[in-house]
């Protein structure tokens, strides 16, 4: 997969949101199948399901906001310092120790979720470097301070999708662009962030 700036979304990002959308809900509200992608359920957690293709890739899916105390703790922590906490690094860990060798890992995430995933990154190196592709979708931004968000917008395993209509995106403009994106202008301020 090489990703590539602009504005157009290819196959790959599309089915990626897809799942990132699914990991919504509850656990048991999540779909076992989409398109060719099978949730493997022993890997659920609150913020994450992990899908297996055919093909033999695997993506780690991080939800975003849901509206829990938690999440809306997170959030405001992330709109002050540009952080959140390190929820969900541990459970990456866990899921890349049981993921044979030969799979191709990547990470998608929306809103919160990219802050959660970010977060985990600069906790743990290791677990960027085990991830093929991570794939951000409306990232979370801090309009006040830099923080994980603008920390890896040079790396280009890191793909950014920025709807410039979109609230919570909108810390990042006046930045330089991050090295692999696509920006798009859809909705108004509310309906953007989905």
């Amino acid at each position: 997969i090489n990703a590539q700036k602009g504005d157009g979304l290819n196959e790959v990002d599309e089915q990626y949101a897809r799942l990132v959308g699914a990991t919504y809900g509850t656990v048991d509200e999540r779909p076992y199948v989409i398109d060719h992608w099978k949730r493997q359920v022993q890997f659920d957690s609150d913020y994450i399901s992990v899908w297996d293709s055919l093909d033999g890739h695997r993506l780690v899916a991080v939800r975003g906001t849901q509206g829990t105390g938690t999440d809306i703790a997170e959030d405001i922590l992330v709109g002050i310092t540009g952080r959140s906490t390190n929820l969900i690094g541990g459970e990456l860990l866990q899921i890349l120790a049981a993921t044979p060798d030969s799979t191709v890992v990547d990470l998608a995430a929306h809103s919160l979720g990219t802050s959660l995933a970010l977060s985990a990154y600069s906790a743990n190196t290791s677990l960027q470097d085990s991830i093929h592709e991570s794939y951000l979708y409306n990232v979370a931004y801090s309009p006040l301070m830099r923080g994980n968000a603008d920390k890896f917008e040079r790396d280009s395993s890191v793909r950014y999708f920025i709807n410039l209509q979109d609230a919570v995106s909108m810390g990042s403009v006046g930045h330089k662009a991050p090295s692999n994106v696509v920006y798009r202008t859809e909705g108004n301020p509310i309906s953007a962030h989905k």
